[in-house]
C-alpha cells in the first residue's frame, strides 16, 4: 500500500491534510500505515506518524486472523462512543499494530494488540467496520460526526 501511494504520488498530500487537523480513519492497513515500518515490506517506510513497527502474528498461530472477536477498552474512545462494553467485531489480518500510548482498545488473539487507536485527529481500527454489522456502521458514524 506505502508503495502505491508513492506511485500515486500522494503520500506527501495525505500526511499534509493530517497535519492541518483533517480527521483520518485507517482501517486494518490504514492502521497499520500510520506507523515508521511493517514486518510485512521491509525497507519501506510507513507514514511515521507514530513510532515503532507493525509486527506478524507468531508463526504457530493460524493465519490470517478472521472472524469475529472482542475489543476492551483501555481508555475512552471517541469512536466507540454507544457502543456496548467488549462488542464483537470482524476482524481479517495477519500483521497487528503492538499495544501503545494511543491505543483506545485492544484484542487479544494469542496477544493483546492495537484494535482501536486515537490520538487528535488520527484514528485507527484493525477490525473491518464495513464487515461488522450494525456496530461497524455505528463506529463510522462516530468518526463521520467527529
Amino acid at each position: 500500500m506505502m508503495r502505491a501511494l508513492d506511485d500515486l504520488q500522494v503520500r506527501t498530500t495525505l500526511l499534509e491534510c493530517i497535519q492541518r487537523d483533517v480527521p483520518f480513519l485507517g482501517i486494518c492497513l490504514g492502521l497499520q500505515a500510520l506507523f515508521e515500518r511493517s514486518t510485512e515490506a521491509e525497507g519501506v517506510e510507513g507514514l511515521g506518524l507514530f513510532s515503532g513497527t507493525v509486527e506478524r502474528f507468531p508463526a504457530e498461530l493460524r493465519v490470517p486472523h478472521m472472524g469475529w472477536n472482542t475489543v476492551q477498552a483501555v481508555q475512552p474512545s471517541r469512536l466507540l462512543q454507544g457502543i456496548e462494553p467488549e462488542p464483537y467485531l470482524y476482524f481479517a489480518h495477519s500483521y497487528y499494530v503492538p499495544v501503545n500510548r494511543a491505543t483506545a482498545a485492544t484484542c487479544t488473539y494469542s496477544l493483546p494488540y492495537t484494535a482501536v487507536l486515537e490520538a487528535g485527529n488520527l484514528f485507527g481500527v484493525q477490525f473491518h467496520p464495513e464487515k461488522s454489522g450494525p456496530l461497524g456502521l455505528r463506529i463510522v458514524k462516530n468518526f463521520v460526526e467527529l
